[in-house]
C-alpha cells in the first residue's frame, strides 16, 4: 500500500490517481525519522497514522 504505483482493485470503480500519495507520505515521514501506518477494516474504512520523533529541547534553542 506504501509501494509506488500501487493500487487497490475496489468494486469495479475506476480509481483516480497515479498511487503516489502514500509512498512519498512514508518517504517523507521515514526522512524525518518516523513511521506511518494503516488499520483497516473491510467495508468499513482505513486510518491512516503517522509519528515523528521532536527535536531536543536544546535543540529548539540552537545549543549544540
Amino acid at each position: 500500500m506504501f509501494t509506488a504505483y500501487y493500487r487497490v482493485e475496489g468494486d469495479g470503480k475506476r480509481s483516480r490517481g497515479l498511487g503516489l500519495g502514500l509512498a512519498l507520505c512514508k518517504t517523507l515521514v521515514e526522512l524525518h525519522g518516523g513511521q506511518i501506518w494503516v488499520k483497516s477494516k473491510k467495508g468499513v474504512g482505513s486510518t491512516f497514522g503517522f509519528s515523528v520523533p521532536l527535536a531536543g529541547a536544546s535543540q529548539l534553542n540552537g545549543v549544540r
